[in-house]
């Protein structure tokens, strides 16, 4: 692997144990908050504010940790002085998570259980999109790949000249066998053919 391939395989790697903390979280925090919600007033004072402090625990490493990226994001973005897509998202897990924790003080309703799943949600939906990503763009190479190396030219005097494909000039005519693979983009001045377009789709 080169440079560039390590890199790109430690931020994927950052990016799943990110996701999977923020899942294992979430799991965890809904264990508690799921019971609080359905007992409602018939659980103890204690026993409310144990699970509440529980869920806060839970919870700190989904905002410390798994929502690293939200908020590197919206920084940088508020140090350019622009809205990016992660500013709403950061703002959005700082409220609550904020809001929650001061809910916590007064003894009322918390939210733990909300930034988590919606950090986890987040974060499985960017991972998925990183792997549909990362096919595309393997694909995209595959096909690149295939493109020949060589290509026929059609000098001034109607001979054919092979030249290798990056020495193509917008104006110049080639010749390409039916079967063969268009070595550029260009248009079809003689003959009658369908073109298999896949690549540009």
């Amino acid at each position: 692997l080169d440079a560039l391939d390590q890199i790109d395989a430690g931020i994927r790697r950052a990016a799943l144990w990110r996701m999977l903390v923020g899942l294992l979280c979430m799991m965890q925090v809904m264990m508690i908050a799921v019971p609080r919600y359905v007992a409602g007033d018939a659980l103890t004072p204690d026993l409310r504010g144990l699970f509440t402090w529980a869920e806060l625990m839970l919870s700190a490493p989904v905002l410390l940790f798994a929502a690293g990226p939200f908020f590197a994001g919206a920084w940088q973005d508020a140090r350019r002085l622009r809205i990016g897509m992660d500013t709403p998202i950061a703002l959005g897990i700082a409220v609550t998570f904020g809001t929650s924790l001061v809910a916590l003080g007064r003894g009322e309703e918390v939210y733990f259980d909300s930034v988590t799943m919606f950090v986890a949600l987040l974060l499985t939906a960017r991972w998925l999109e990183s792997i549909a990503r990362e096919r595309a763009a393997a694909g995209l190479a595959g096909s690149l790949a295939r493109l020949p190396e060589t290509a026929e030219r059609i000098t001034a005097d109607g001979r054919l000249e092979r030249i290798s494909r990056r020495r193509l000039r917008a104006g110049d005519r080639v010749s390409v066998p039916a079967g063969a693979t268009m070595p550029a983009d260009g248009v079809i001045a003689t003959g009658d053919t369908a073109v298999d377009e896949s690549l540009l789709t």
